[in-house]
């Protein structure tokens, strides 16, 4: 085997280990983000509670703060699955190139084989080498785009929708039950629906979004 060969291959090998750290970073971060989340959401929400007496609103604050919680770190951790897309993909993308006997790259649609890589030198320049962000392998794809240029995207998938969603409802009943033992006003509970409200504002903005990445990837 040619020694630039070898030392590509090296370079790839290199590369793919290097990746699988960066992702399983980013899921570890994710994770952390989602315990962080439910701590300070069960501890202000508990604050809320325990301190609420019949007529005084100022305790409502400790419960506001809970409802706000969710939607903070449901962009902190879209964002995280935004960054981590990069190398997820990229990551993806050497798996299918070790693994298919005719893989296909994305950015120009050519077609690689591992074995022409390993025979023929100018085939070594076809799959690129050391592209952890993606951009060569990738080009303009406007799913590799809208994937890792939203954070929106991320914002309204996966388990980061149930999760973080059940917190903001939990929360807006609290504050819902509170307020009606208060005022008896059973118009009070309409404020549930701010959750699902924000969700379709969220996938909403996210397709205007995706609209104009993908006119720029164009």
């Amino acid at each position: 085997m040619d020694e630039l060969i070898k030392e590509r291959l090296e370079f790839l090998k290199l590369e793919f280990q290097q990746l699988v750290g960066q992702v399983q970073h980013g899921e570890n971060k994710g994770w952390r983000i989602r315990q962080f989340s439910i701590t300070l959401w069960l501890v202000s929400l508990g604050v809320g509670l325990g301190v609420i007496t019949e007529g005084v609103r100022a305790d409502f604050i400790f419960l506001i703060i809970s409802a706000a919680i969710p939607i903070i770190f449901l962009y902190l951790d879209g964002a995280n699955r935004r960054w981590t897309a990069h190398h997820f993909f990229r990551w993806e993308q050497i798996q299918k190139f070790l693994s298919m006997r005719n893989y296909i790259l994305p950015s120009n649609g050519k077609k690689i084989s591992l074995k022409k890589f390993c025979s023929e030198n100018k085939i070594t320049y076809d799959f690129p080498i050391l592209d952890f962000w993606g951009s060569v392998t990738f080009g303009n794809d406007k799913d590799f785009a809208i994937k890792t240029g939203s954070v929106l995207f991320h914002m309204k998938r996966g388990l980061r929708v149930p999760f973080y969603h059940f917190q903001l409802i939990a929360s807006l009943i609290v504050i819902a039950l509170q307020n009606y033992k208060l005022f008896h006003d059973i118009r009070i509970f309409f404020i549930i629906a701010a959750s699902p409200l924000l969700h379709l504002s969220l996938v909403l903005f996210s397709k205007i979004r995706e609209a104009r990445i993908q006119r720029r990837a164009e």
